[in-house]
């Protein structure tokens, strides 16, 4: 296996990694909203994977000029690659008519934001802001897709 490979999958094995890649993916770029998004986890070690998925080229740091000084997470083409890759898994869904359709829950990444390819609506931490479920938009474009 080449070393870049057992590298990132070392990475992507320790505790709340892909949880914080799936998190930026879904629009997450600020410690709270990570927070938010993740779950309980300890603040230490939520700031021990940004920075190890910075490390990596996952993920970007920025610093934002405001008041006060804030930084801010943002996947990296690379990164993005990556939890694209964690889409495509967890992104399965089981249709109404027992057929499998991931291209149902598909994310593209566009003007900074996680949209949703189905409907091009965006979301914010997992939720689509059309209001719909993420099941809803799968059922609508399976639905949509037998007829």
């Amino acid at each position: 296996m080449p070393e870049e490979v057992r590298r990132l999958a070392g990475l992507l094995e320790r505790r709340f990694s892909v949880s914080v890649i799936w998190a930026s993916y879904e629009g997450a770029s600020r410690f709270g909203e990570f927070v938010q998004s993740v779950g309980p986890v300890p603040p230490a070690t939520l700031a021990a994977r940004l920075g190890e998925l910075e490390e990596a080229g996952i993920l970007e740091r920025v610093l934002v000029e405001a008041r006060p000084p804030r930084a801010e997470y943002r996947l990296t083409p690379h990164g993005r690659r990556v939890a694209e890759l964690v889409a495509r898994g967890a992104n399965t869904v089981r249709c109404s008519d027992g057929g499998s359709d991931a291209s149902s829950l598909q994310m593209t990444y566009v003007d900074g934001m996680s949209r949703h390819a189905a409907c091009s609506t965006g979301s914010v931490n997992g939720r689509p802001t059309c209001g719909r479920s993420r099941s809803m938009h799968a059922t609508r474009v399976c639905s949509s897709q037998s007829a």
